[in-house]
């Protein structure tokens, strides 16, 4: 019986740590007259790096992120939230991503106060986005 217990247990472990990998994505549709949006703007803009979610007041903002050498490429790498548009899938990150997330893993987490990491940045201004409310009402796309 321990053995059996002791099997299982490795077994649950084996299969717990597979579903933690980054290999699974987790897809994001908007509403069509968004999506509309997106097409139109990614299909005129291909060099987009990520989108990016946030909340203002009771609205939605889906900004549209370009950057060559971003100080937070390892988060746009490794976020398992994809936005499918167009056949083809891209990164999206929350405004709690910028809030929340660091720079630095490994031995530095274990070394340092939390009060001293080096925050994620994301340059949202001046990037289209399009404003949509919770009826998915878009009030607003534009720069």
């Amino acid at each position: 019986m321990k053995k059996y217990i002791a099997i299982m247990t490795l077994i649950f472990c084996a299969c717990s740590s597979n579903k933690s990998n980054n290999s699974t994505t987790i897809p994001y549709i908007f509403p069509n007259k968004v999506t509309s949006l997106m097409s139109d703007y990614l299909m005129k803009n291909k060099d987009i790096s990520f989108l990016h979610l946030s909340r203002s007041n009771n609205d939605w903002v889906l900004t549209f992120v370009k950057c060559d050498g971003c100080d937070n490429d390892n988060l746009i790498k490794n976020t398992n939230r994809k936005v499918y548009v167009n056949r083809k899938f891209y990164p999206l990150l929350f405004d709690s991503d910028e809030k929340f997330s660091i720079k630095e893993t490994g031995d530095y987490l274990i070394s340092t106060d939390m009060e001293s990491f080096n925050r994620q940045t994301f340059l949202l201004h001046n990037k289209y986005h399009i404003i949509f409310d919770q009826n998915d009402a878009v009030k607003y796309h534009g720069f």
